[in-house]
C-alpha cells in the first residue's frame, strides 16, 4: 500500500512528538516498525542519510515509519537527497519529518509532502484547522465540500489557501485508506495536490491554481 509522507510542523519538540505519535497511530504503524533518525543532532548527519537510503531500498511487508528529525536544519544538498529517497520509497513506508521552521524547508519538499500543523489548545493537542465536519461531507460530494470551504476563506492568498488544501489532502487520504475501492474523492485529491504544487513551486495566483481543481 502506498503511504503518504508528512512534514509535522509545531513550535517545539513536545508538540512535534505528539503530532508524530498521532500520525503513527492513524497510519497503523506498530512498535518495532518505527525507525528514528537525527533526533539529537542539529541536522541529519551524512552517515544517517546513507543508512536511510539503504534501508529505504528494502521492501516492507508491514507498515513501517522513518521519522527524520531536524530537516529544517539540513543543507540544501541534504534536503534534496532526502527528497529523492522519499520520491522513490517503496509501498508500506511512511516518512515523517518533524520541523519547527517551515521557512527553512525547500519549496520542492513542501510541495510534495503533506504538512500537518500541530497547535496546543485548552483541550490538548489538535491538528490545526482541520474542518472535520466539512470534510466528512466530501465523501458524498467532494467537489461541493472543497468548493464551499475555499469560498469561506476571506483572502485568497497562498498562506490562507495552502493550509485548507493540506487539510483536505490529510482527511481525504485517511478516508481512502479505509476503502476497498477508489472513492469519488480520489480525482479531487490528485487535482488538489497539483494545485498545491502550482502555488508553491511556480508562485501561481492561488485563485488560478484552485480553478484547476474544478475544471
Amino acid at each position: 500500500m502506498s503511504m503518504l509522507s508528512y512534514i509535522v510542523l509545531a513550535q517545539h519538540k513536545a508538540l512535534l512528538q505528539k503530532g508524530v505519535d498521532a500520525l503513527l497511530h492513524e497510519s497503523g504503524v506498530m512498535q518495532g516498525r518505527i525507525y528514528t533518525f537525527a533526533h539529537n543532532t542539529p541536522q541529519p548527519p551524512i552517515e544517517e542519510i546513507r543508512k536511510i537510503k539503504l534501508m529505504a531500498s528494502s521492501q516492507f511487508e508491514q507498515p513501517t515509519a522513518f521519522i527524520i528529525w531536524n530537516l529544517d536544519g539540513a543543507s540544501e544538498l541534504t534536503q534534496n537527497t532526502l527528497l529523492k529517497i522519499v520520491e522513490e520509497h517503496p509501498d508500506n513506508l511512511l516518512f515523517i519529518f518533524p520541523v519547527t521552521s517551515e521557512a527553512s524547508v525547500l519549496p520542492t519538499i513542501l510541495s510534495r509532502l503533506v504538512i500537518k500543523r500541530i497547535v496546543s489548545s485548552d483541550e490538548g493537542i489538535t491538528a490545526d484547522s482541520v474542518h472535520t465536519q466539512t470534510w466528512q461531507k466530501m465523501v458524498a460530494n467532494p467537489r461541493s465540500a472543497l468548493a464551499s470551504t475555499l469560498i469561506g476563506v476571506d483572502n485568497k492568498k497562498s498562506e490562507d489557501i495552502v493550509p485548507v488544501i493540506n487539510d483536505f489532502l490529510c482527511y481525504g487520504y485517511q478516508h481512502i485508506k479505509k476503502q476497498q475501492t477508489s472513492p469519488p474523492i480520489t480525482p479531487y485529491l490528485t487535482k488538489a495536490l497539483y494545485a498545491l504544487r502550482l502555488i508553491r513551486e511556480q508562485n501561481m495566483d492561488p485563485e488560478l491554481a484552485l480553478n484547476s481543481i474544478f475544471l
